[in-house]
């Protein structure tokens, strides 16, 4: 095995060339310190850390000697492994001055430039050959463990977030013209078919560039690692981190969502996320705090991820008030590294990803589809139901409906773009007996963002839309039947949109349109005014059931936290998903619970503890005490371990699988009942 292919802990230094001096054994003690076993140091690109024989790699202005020789030597004998990281998104003035054609040209015809350096082309001779030979020389030269790449493809922004635009240099021009026979396009618009190919155009040759990336590190050192965000990578490798200027709240699920995505990309392979230890990038020598840090990591060991820190510079940081907790989760990820190795999902329900739909739904109003998604998963995670995300770019693999099968129920939180494969994969899905929840626009959309007035899923009980209202403050949705935990209701709001559709199935509920809201004496509505449109729209496909809301459910969730609303969409799940939840809990929404198997055949059960996030702060959680946990399953175990309290317990039997009591919940919790995976 490969050593990313056993859980790892790495810590990654992000030196500024000035670190070029740093004592090599107090950098790697520190390492050891933290609990890490692989260290990711910069080796070349921007700047080379090593003393480089390449006319066009800039070496350190402070170098005095071979770093990243002594630093490689001293890791290894620690055995702590070396990750490389390189920079081709930017050069110094004197490579410009011979190769202008290397660098990306703004819309006004000037260099772009960012603190003294001017910013490369991926479709440039830098990206496209000489970078090959940095790589060539650094892993000739040194045995690096794994290499990493920073700013990778199209940056369209610089670090202060300023926009560059298309980069109109002769390269991407011509490359564009010979792929497409069509001019560069200078600006995004999306409604212009050149633009759309562009998109194509920038997706295609990012992959040609990390190919060829990829083909000269196998060819030059196969024993190294390769963390690139595409299907040749080894390890998949994301960052989590505060942004000042992004929405508010912060969302803090984010942690977790990645993880949960990069199980689902990866297919298999390894997997981390960066968990930056500073705010924002203005103030990169500022601490997130302990509680933001230690819920991050959190949620990214109950996702089977292996943990990753960031810091800018060396570990001896100005700041260093996360550094505890930071340490704390990475001992304990030491300690029970093989509880976690091979850790898998084994959630009964996913959410679909539509990198599509935000890439065409969001490009008119930002935040537009991801709201839709991140109401949904707090509806999950807040009912204690274990899921997965899928990225749909998995929908087009040939394994595609074989992966889905196992899932008794998937989600589509206003999945408006599919192409026709995904369309087919989920429909027979739902044909083969899965369940399926779609809301508000999912599948109104073609795969290139026009909208049109079909349901392209024809699982869906809606068939075609007669009009969208988007008028809807003040309307309401009658709660006539029954639906668990709405006893002390009958109405909830729908606000917004509402869509009236064609359907073909069973309604549910019923909608009536906005009311008069005002002064109180008008706040009535004359008797036979409503409407017989429904709220849900039940339907069967095949041996699959779906539901279906025409209205957005989980956006207004993820808004305003309309209980009315988790409680509609936890409602259609029980309907439509083909199996009942195995595990259930008394546990507060503060609390996600997920399941999951590891190599061993043990049935992993996390619970973590979010009752420090409130608003904007992340605070260290409350204690959660007295939480039971009832497994559905023939479990053989008598007894089951706490992880992290480092404590037994026993697996008291019921008349249809165990019970489990915790005592006690602080940042997170871990159940490992052995050989429990077997039963399930």
């Amino acid at each position: 095995m490969a050593w990313w292919d056993v859980p790892f802990r790495m810590v990654q230094t992000n030196l500024r060339e000035i670190d070029v001096t740093l004592d090599p054994k107090q950098l790697i003690d520190d390492v050891k310190e933290f609990g890490a076993n692989v260290v990711l140091v910069n080796v070349g690109g921007i700047v080379a850390f090593y003393p480089t024989e390449l006319r066009f790699h800039h070496r350190s202005d402070f170098m005095e000697s071979d770093m990243i020789d002594a630093v490689i030597k001293e890791a290894h004998s620690q055995d702590v492994k070396v990750v490389g990281r390189f920079d081709f998104s930017k050069c110094h003035s004197e490579v410009y001055q011979e190769h202008p054609d290397w660098f990306w040209v703004g819309v006004d015809g000037s260099p772009v430039t960012y603190n003294g350096l001017y910013h490369t082309c991926v479709n440039g001779g830098y990206y496209r050959e000489y970078c090959l030979k940095i790589l060539e020389e650094a892993l000739s030269a040194y045995p690096l463990d794994g290499v990493f790449f920073n700013m990778f493809g199209y940056q369209v922004y610089d670090y202060s977030g300023n926009y560059h635009g298309i980069c109109q240099c002769p390269n991407c021009k011509d490359l564009f013209r010979e792929k497409y026979g069509e001019e560069l396009p200078r600006e995004e618009n999306w409604q212009d078919p050149v633009y759309q190919k562009y998109i194509e155009f920038k997706r295609i040759t990012v992959l040609e560039v990390a190919q060829a990336i990829s083909e000269t590190i196998r060819r030059t050192r196969p024993e190294t690692g390769i963390m690139l965000r595409t299907d040749d990578s080894d390890i998949i490798r994301l960052e989590v981190n505060r942004a000042l200027d992004r929405e508010l709240p912060e969302w803090g699920y984010w942690a977790g969502e990645q993880a949960k995505w990069s199980a689902s990309f990866g297919k298999g392979r390894p997997y981390c996320s960066a968990t930056v230890h500073f705010i924002d990038i203005p103030y990169r020598f500022v601490s997130e705090s302990a509680g933001c840090m230690g819920l991050r990591m959190a949620q990214q060991l109950a996702g089977g991820s292996s943990l990753d820190f960031y810091v800018v510079g060396t570990l001896t940081q100005d700041d260093q008030k996360d550094y505890d907790i930071v340490k704390s989760l990475f001992k304990y990820a030491e300690k029970n590294q093989p509880v976690y190795d091979g850790l898998r999902s084994v959630a009964r329900v996913a959410l679909l990803d539509s990198r599509l739909t935000r890439e065409h739904y969001e490009r008119r109003k930002p935040m537009r589809y991801a709201h839709h998604m991140r109401g949904a998963y707090r509806i999950l995670v807040e009912n204690h139901v274990p899921f997965d995300i899928i990225a749909d770019e998995r929908l087009k693999d040939d394994d595609a409906l074989a992966m889905l099968s196992r899932y008794d129920a998937v989600i589509l939180a206003n999945v408006a773009c599919l192409t026709d494969r995904q369309r087919q994969v989920l429909d027979d899905y739902v044909e083969a007996g899965g369940g399926l929840i779609a809301t508000y626009e999912t599948s109104l959309w073609d795969d290139k963002g026009n909208e049109g007035n079909q349901f392209r899923l024809r699982c869906l009980p809606a068939k075609s839309l007669e009009f969208k209202r988007e008028d809807m403050r003040g309307a309401y949705l009658w709660l006539d039947e029954d639906i668990p935990g709405c006893e002390k209701t009958k109405r909830a709001l729908i606000d917004e949109a509402y869509l009236f559709v064609r359907y073909e199935g069973e309604p549910c509920l019923r909608f009536d349109p906005p009311q008069p809201f005002g002064p109180p004496e008008k706040c009535y509505q004359l008797p036979g005014v409503g409407s017989e449109r429904p709220g849900i729209i039940f339907g069967r496909y095949g041996q699959g059931k779906v539901a279906y809301f025409p209205w957005k459910v989980d956006r207004l969730y993820y808004r305003h936290s309309l209980e009315e609303c988790a409680k509609l969409l936890h409602f259609a799940l029980s309907k439509v998903r083909r199996m009942p939840p195995i595990v259930s809990t008394n546990a507060p929404p503060q609390v996600e619970m997920s399941i999951g198997a590891n190599r061993a055949g043990d049935l992993i059960i996390h619970l973590v503890n979010f009752s420090g996030k409130q608003d904007t702060a992340y605070f260290m959680p409350l204690p959660i005490q007295n939480i039971e946990i009832e497994v559905k399953a023939e479990i053989a175990a008598q007894q089951a371990q706490l992880l992290w309290a480092n404590s037994e317990m026993p697996c008291e039997r019921t008349s249809q699988g165990i019970k489990l009591r915790v005592p006690k919940v602080e940042l997170i919790e871990a159940i490992r009942i052995p050989g429990g995976a077997a039963s399930l």
